[in-house]
């Protein structure tokens, strides 16, 4: 502003434009920034002491479902998450309704779009309208809902009660750039959040996602039977089908490995296309139906290997792992606040108070993993004796519809209900390439060479 000829005037504090003025305003300056600086440090700080404890709010905006309940203690006034069972004005719906409605519609395999229209339909209100602040960018008189943003629900691990508060990629950012290196890179701290839906659903709807974005028909024009189904083995990028009509106009089809193109370059050491061959598409789809019908027809291999998985886990003992995990967390949680309180009475210097809390944070973030990890596991189990209970007759019924004909509709749903993957391996023997193909069925892990 001074080379620019702007002239500064303060009505507290006078400003000269000598050299005496420039030196106390350079001075204010400095002093300003350092200021600043230590604002943000104890603010981060602060909000980093406060993000263990489970459900509390520490500002931004508030998901869907949720609310912000004010809670005296003592002579401060502390804020937290709960669960919204308000209704909605106008509607027979709380906003933790319309979530677990949208995670089991979501469940079912409907697509994002589709629970766009739905919530437009009820007329749930954004989180702009909710907030009663306009949308960014937006020229529309009323905020509307994104397809984008229905996927941002979804794949919320708050709604399963994890958190994670602070960025790992703003913590690798603050780390490489020069222009934060006054900020300290914390931890990502995780807490325990006031769950909406179990932690099976959420998996479950996690795995639909990315089959609706793997299966999604896009421009396609033809109907494949083994669209998307197909991973080549040597590359890992999956098979597409190339239709063909020759010169004397009989058509045809191949499965063909998207590595093979000229811009994918992601095989072997120097980066080359992929060498694996192409595979004629209705032979292919033969031999992976009739190792799907041999399934059908004889499922006493699927029943052994359930049972088997469901024996070699116990479920009693993960339940009590889950609550000796649960009870050390809470005594590292008491630990901690007892900590704050011997040093808010000086019993502590600061730089045992810091060391002591840093050891009491990395053990309780050891104790969430372990802990999310168990349930992670728990919630398999839980859907490994549903599937015991559910698959011999899902084939029974399955076998049924085999004595007769079979449209394509059903034959490709037969195909993502049994099977998860068809690995394509390319072999070299006695100087000639051959196909082999593997395929791991849904409910069983082992994979079955046709």
């Amino acid at each position: 502003m001074l080379e620019s000829g702007i002239r500064i005037e303060s009505i507290t504090e006078p400003v000269s434009d000598d050299d005496e003025g420039r030196m106390s305003l350079g001075m204010k300056r400095v002093f300003a920034a350092w200021q600043h600086r230590k604002i943000r440090k104890v603010t981060m700080s602060g909000l980093y002491d406060a993000a263990p404890q489970a459900g509390r709010y520490l500002g931004g905006p508030i998901p869907l479902g949720y609310r912000v309940e004010h809670r005296k203690e003592g002579k401060k006034t502390t804020a937290w998450y709960v669960v919204n069972r308000d209704l909605i004005p106008g509607l027979t719906l709380s906003e933790a309704d319309v979530v677990e409605q949208l995670f089991k519609r979501a469940d079912k395999g409907e697509p994002t779009t589709k629970l766009t229209l739905w919530l437009e339909a009820i007329q749930v209100p954004t989180v702009y309208e909710r907030s009663e602040r306009p949308a960014p960018n937006s020229r529309l008189e009323k905020p509307i809902w994104r397809a984008s943003r229905v996927q941002a629900i979804l794949r919320n691990p708050m709604y399963k009660g994890s958190h994670t508060y602070g960025d790992p990629r703003k913590k690798r950012r603050l780390r490489r750039n020069s222009k934060f290196k006054d900020r300290v890179a914390r931890d990502p701290v995780q807490r325990e959040m006031p769950a909406i839906v179990s932690v099976e659903l959420w998996e479950r709807v996690q795995r639909q996602l990315v089959a609706n974005r793997r299966d999604s028909r896009r421009n396609a024009r033809r109907d494949y039977l083994l669209r998307t189904m197909m991973t080549c083995a040597s590359c890992g990028f999956r098979y597409v089908a190339h239709y063909s009509v020759n010169t004397s106009g009989n058509p045809s089809f191949a499965y063909r490995c998207s590595g093979k193109q000229n811009e994918r370059g992601t095989f072997g050491p120097d980066q080359q296309r992929c060498p694996s061959l192409n595979i004629e598409g209705w032979h292919a789809e033969d031999v992976i139906w009739a190792q799907v019908e041999r399934l059908i027809r004889n499922p006493s291999a699927v029943v052994q290997a359930l049972e088997q998985k469901a024996a070699g886990r116990g479920q009693s003992t993960n339940r009590r792992q889950i609550e000796k995990l649960q009870a050390d967390l809470r005594r590292k949680q008491d630990a901690k606040v007892n900590l704050l309180k011997r040093a808010a009475e000086n019993d502590f210097d600061h730089a045992t108070l810091q060391q002591t809390k840093a050891l009491l944070d990395k053990e309780e973030g050891a104790i969430r993993a372990n802990l999310e990890k168990l349930k992670v596991d728990d919630a398999k189990l839980g859907q490994l004796q549903a599937d015991l209970a559910t698959v011999p007759r899902t084939l029974a019924a399955l076998r049924e519809r085999l004595d007769g004909p079979l449209p394509f509709a059903v034959k490709r749903k037969i195909l993502e209900t049994l099977v998860d993957d068809v690995q394509v391996e390319t072999v070299q023997k006695d100087g000639l390439k051959r196909v082999n193909l593997h395929v791991r069925f849904r409910f069983i892990d082992t994979c079955e060479p046709c």
